[in-house]
């Protein structure tokens, strides 16, 4: 998304539309990967010879579950999109689309889930305890501190 700075009125204007999912960088990688455009809605205003730009951005993304690893589709959401760029040296136009990339993966969370309530795999026979119930015996667990109690001191 690239804001001329000549077409910014002195009041400032909107600006919105959509990018091509590959500005997201995101081919590559093996958990998460872009499943639509990167949707933007700006307002850029000049103040002080400096360009500042406020918005929201959004993307579709495809990712596998922490828990499960079953892959799932959510939508990440910048809903306080804010840079500022200095207009020194006559600068023309301003590219924001890094700035929007990178706003949008630091949305991404760490650990993604297919769901809130995602249950996850069987540690023991490793069945999808979203779609099966898992076979395995309970596993007993006795009173660990009673160890303790043959201690003598």
């Amino acid at each position: 998304m690239i804001i001329h700075v000549r077409k910014v009125s002195p009041e400032g204007s909107h600006f919105s539309g959509d990018e091509p999912s590959e500005v997201m960088g995101l081919e590559h990688d093996r958990f998460v990967r872009a499943a639509g455009e990167l949707h933007y809605t700006l307002f850029a205003v000049v103040v002080s010879g400096r360009l500042l730009v406020s918005g929201t951005a959004e993307i579709r993304i495809r990712a596998r579950c922490s828990r499960c690893g079953e892959s799932f589709s959510t939508i990440v959401r910048e809903p306080s999109f804010l840079r500022m760029y200095s207009l020194a040296g006559g600068v023309q136009e301003v590219d924001v689309t890094p700035a929007l990339r990178e706003a949008l993966v630091l949305r991404i969370p760490i650990y993604l889930l297919c769901r809130e309530d995602c249950r996850g795999l069987c540690s023991r026979c490793g069945a999808n305890l979203n779609r099966e119930r898992c076979t395995c015996a309970p596993e007993e667990v006795g009173n660990r501190w009673d160890v303790l109690d043959k201690l003598r001191l």
